[in-house]
């Protein structure tokens, strides 16, 4: 199998954009987006349609539609893993299924809602392992060894 190419981590990244089929803007209760890319694979499929609420506040493991940024107007279908302090209040820390790490943190005003799919018990609780995890600080490697004995 060939290697990646360099732009993969971007394709990655952006696998799971859902493509708005009704401007989540609007005044109704939820709207449909279909899922683009395997990083949700195999909980969504890639052009699977999924209907989204506006009104519901996720639980770990839940499936989630959220705002990309400034840079990606588009938004991002991932797992809710759960909620840390930051310093501007409460952030949302959600993780596509396919990738290591989780995504960053995340103020609720850029949550479109919360996807109507069944989510197992199994599931939840793997979200709430991952949610911690995605808490504890990732060790730093150092450059150069710090062993005296190691010759420099």
């Amino acid at each position: 199998m060939a290697a990646p190419p360099s732009s993969a981590f971007g394709a990655a990244h952006r696998a799971a954009v859902a493509e708005l089929l009704s401007e989540p803007g609007s005044d109704s209760a939820a709207f449909r987006v279909t899922v683009r890319g395997h990083c949700m694979t195999p909980a969504l499929l890639d052009g699977q349609v999924v209907r989204v609420t506006r009104s519901a506040w996720p639980l770990p493991g839940d499936i989630v539609a959220f705002r990309r940024g400034r840079e990606d107007p588009g938004l991002a279908v991932h797992r809710f893993l759960g909620v840390r302090v930051g310093r501007r209040g409460l952030l949302l820390v959600t993780q596509a299924d396919n990738e290591p790490h989780a995504d960053p943190a995340f103020q609720p005003a850029r949550l479109a809602g919360v996807a109507q799919v069944s989510v197992p018990l199994p599931v939840r609780l793997r979200a709430v392992g991952r949610w911690a995890c995605a808490l504890w600080p990732r060790p730093r490697r150092s450059p150069r060894p710090v062993s005296p004995s190691t010759p420099r």
